[in-house]
């Protein structure tokens, strides 16, 4: 995608998918620290995780056609260097800190599971060894294959989606048969974007997406409660693609809107995604133990968003040091 491009509508939608990110992992911890089973805080995790990591997925796929082109050699230092240097950079902060704050803290996780990161991925960071994976798998079958082994690579995500609602967790074999597909379909949408563009930026399709989004969670929420994983698994694919939908919709939407205060700082964490992704998990468990012993478990949103709010401060101040420091490459 060209710079103009790059630097409106997708930096918005990234931006306002790292903040879901952000926000869906504050409720989460939360949800983990109480064991909630039930409640806002519970369905509000659950709307979030319905549709973002499907969508980061998706917009991955954008950025594969020139990308793939490129020599083995280059194309793998790459991926290297944007996805595996910060994967075990950062799985060795956050499993540091981990291990040190291992009194206050119920995940489990140190140094031990930094050492295993090779083999399973740590924590949160799975989705950096994922979208590894997808990438050298696209790579290998479209760069031999052209058009071709895209097409059949789309086939064969559509294959693996429907396969993984039937089997338990594998290595990370489910996570690639659940979000592959999404991957593809962005790959496809580079190709057809002015198309889509055309039909999806409209006010009222967006309030219908909005409607349709909605009842697809309202459901969502009712099949998770009744614990069939087959129904789970297989339904997220609506609330994904409709989630995705609509994230795109609304960055089209605020694109037409004259920047402003707002809408730049959307698009400033979507220019610097990757930076927050990995940075916030160090912050917020220690944020999350710190006001929950000041609020107490009865203002648990007010919790989430406090939370949300400094982890996304303390990210900024640290990229701000890191690129006076002129360390920030070497960390992201």
């Amino acid at each position: 995608m060209d710079q103009s491009q790059r630097l409106t509508w997708v930096d918005l939608m990234k931006g306002i998918l790292i903040f879901l990110v952000i926000f869906g992992h504050s409720l989460q911890g939360i949800v983990g620290k109480l064991n909630l089973h039930s409640g806002s805080i519970f369905n509000g995790m659950q709307v979030c995780y319905s549709f973002h990591m499907a969508a980061f997925f998706f917009v991955g796929g954008f950025f594969v056609s020139s990308w793939v082109k490129r020599s083995p050699k280059i194309a793998m230092a790459q991926k290297i260097r944007r996805l595996v240097v910060p994967y075990f950079i950062w799985s060795f902060i956050t499993a540091t800190a981990m291990q040190i704050a291992s009194g206050a803290t119920t995940n489990g996780l140190g140094i031990r599971e930094f050492l295993l990161s090779p083999f399973i991925p740590f924590s949160e960071y799975w989705f950096l060894y994922v979208m590894f994976i997808i990438f050298m798998i696209y790579y290998a079958v479209v760069h031999n294959f052209n058009r071709g082994g895209q097409i059949a690579l789309l086939i064969i995500s559509i294959i693996l989606f429907l396969v993984q609602i039937f089997l338990s967790d594998i290595w990370i074999l489910n996570k690639i048969g659940k979000f592959l597909i999404f991957f593809m379909l962005g790959t496809y949408f580079l190709q057809f974007k002015d198309i889509v563009i055309n039909v999806i930026n409209k006010k009222y399709l967006m309030l219908v997406t909005i409607i349709i989004f909605i009842a697809l969670n309202c459901m969502n929420i009712v099949i998770i409660k009744s614990g069939n994983m087959y129904y789970i698994k297989g339904f997220y694919l609506l609330t994904a693609l409709c989630g995705t939908v609509l994230v795109m919709e609304l960055s089209l939407f605020m694109d037409n809107w004259t920047p402003n205060i707002f809408t730049n700082f959307i698009a400033y964490l979507g220019k610097n995604s990757m930076q927050f992704y990995v940075m916030h998990l160090v912050f917020l468990a220690g944020l999350r133990i710190i006001f929950l012993k000041i609020f107490g478990i009865s203002h648990l949103w007010i919790i989430a968003i406090v939370i949300t709010i400094f982890s996304i401060i303390l990210c900024s101040l640290v990229l701000w040091i890191s690129r006076k420091l002129r360390i920030d490459t070497l960390l992201f």
